[in-house]
């Protein structure tokens, strides 16, 4: 999701697929990953300090991705690779899979 104004929308959208690309071809550095990681899981932790958020996220996430999900989620994010994020960039980043829709102001 980007708000920009309407002159800037096809630069925005080459230098996304363009990033797209390069995760996809290319591994990020350890260091990158790790920011990254603590990036996610900050944000996380932190949409999550109250007892009713917490409550329909673990909920969400069960229905989602089943009764061990949530439990394993943060370690799952511990353990991702660099390989593991170019191949799954790779996969779902892909060129013929990519559907980009704009919406314009009249």
């Amino acid at each position: 999701w980007m708000h920009l104004p309407p002159g800037n929308v096809s630069m925005a959208e080459q230098v996304t697929m363009e990033a797209f690309t390069s995760l996809a071809e290319n591994e990020v550095s350890q260091d990158e990953l790790g920011r990254l990681k603590n990036l996610l899981l900050t944000e996380i932790a932190m949409s999550h300090e109250f007892a009713m958020e917490l409550a329909s996220y673990r909920g969400y996430w069960t229905v989602v991705g089943g009764d061990d999900f949530i439990d394993n989620y943060f370690s799952r994010i511990e353990s991702a690779t660099p390989e593991d994020l170019r191949r799954t960039a790779a996969k779902y980043f892909a060129p013929e899979g990519r559907l980009t829709t704009t919406l314009m102001p009249q």
